[in-house]
């Protein structure tokens, strides 16, 4: 899993927050999490660095619509993703 590249989708969301700090707790290479909600991402991010840590991998949040233009050029822009857990 270190040499992963992992996008989750909708990532703030109770089930996907649980997917992602699995993830996360085995420090992939690249873990972006997109979701709509700015607030629930900002509350993830808080949960995991309390009580899980750092990461020597990538981890960036964006706060995005995934049917939006802003989020096809970010897909655009990354190298492509090993794992994609969508909703």
């Amino acid at each position: 899993m270190k040499s992963s590249r992992f996008l989750v989708i909708g990532g703030a969301g109770s089930i996907r927050q649980a997917v992602t700090k699995e993830v996360f707790k085995r420090s992939p290479k690249v873990l972006h999490v997109f979701d709509i909600v700015e607030n629930n991402l900002v509350e993830l991010v808080r949960e995991i660095r309390s009580t899980i840590g750092h990461i020597e991998g990538e981890f960036r949040t964006f706060t995005v619509d995934c049917e939006s233009p802003e989020f096809e050029a970010l897909i655009s822009s990354v190298r492509p993703y090993d794992y994609v857990f969508n909703p």
